[in-house]
């Protein structure tokens, strides 16, 4: 059990830290040849990232069957279950991480396909584009942090009211992992 709250936490923090420093770097980006420069590096790091989260998806996926069979225990096998699922789920982002990128190589894949535009126009949609972006981050932190509290707080108020110890202390567990993962995105 210990193990899978390991994994369950290692895979939760992924989630939540990964987005936040590409586009951090983003803000400072100010014309084209720089974005160009920029999206080459995230496009290596996300291909990086993308293979590592589908190596610990499928880690996880085997543990979660691994463990749901030699499990004796409803609760256990139930979050074993659970780590099977954040498996799938670490398989398919990291996939499409790989294969298909983000908006910011769609964005790049897009101006830079467009030959009739100018460097100038290339400068000014690179601008644009910074400034939304950096409104979008700001919203989409904003929300992370509301929606991990918001189940940090149901997590926490079934514990306090849950009689069996196991499935109290899993509940526990669940509600801490997002009070951190909250309190790490308000950084």
């Amino acid at each position: 059990m210990k193990t899978l709250i390991g994994l369950i936490l290692t895979l939760s923090f992924s989630f939540a830290h990964g987005k936040v420093v590409a586009l951090e770097r983003l803000e400072s980006v100010q014309s084209w040849s720089e974005f160009e420069t920029w999206i080459e590096k995230k496009s290596s790091h996300e291909k990086k990232t993308g293979q590592a989260y589908m190596i610990s998806g499928a880690l996880l996926v085997l543990g979660g069957i691994v463990g749901y069979h030699n499990s004796q225990s409803s609760v256990e096998k139930l979050a074993y279950s659970v780590s099977q699922s954040l498996g799938v789920a670490g398989i398919g982002y990291g996939a499409s991480l790989f294969y298909v990128g983000s908006e910011d190589q769609n964005f790049h894949d897009t101006v830079g396909g467009a030959k009739s535009l100018s460097e100038q126009n290339r400068n000014e949609l690179v601008k644009e584009y910074v400034a939304t972006q950096r409104m979008n981050q700001a919203n989409d932190k904003l929300i992370r942090i509301v929606s991990h509290s918001i189940v940090a707080a149901m997590n926490l108020y079934n514990a306090s009211r849950e009689e069996q110890e196991d499935l109290r202390q899993g509940l526990y567990v669940l509600g801490g992992v997002n009070v951190l993962a909250a309190i790490s995105l308000s950084f």
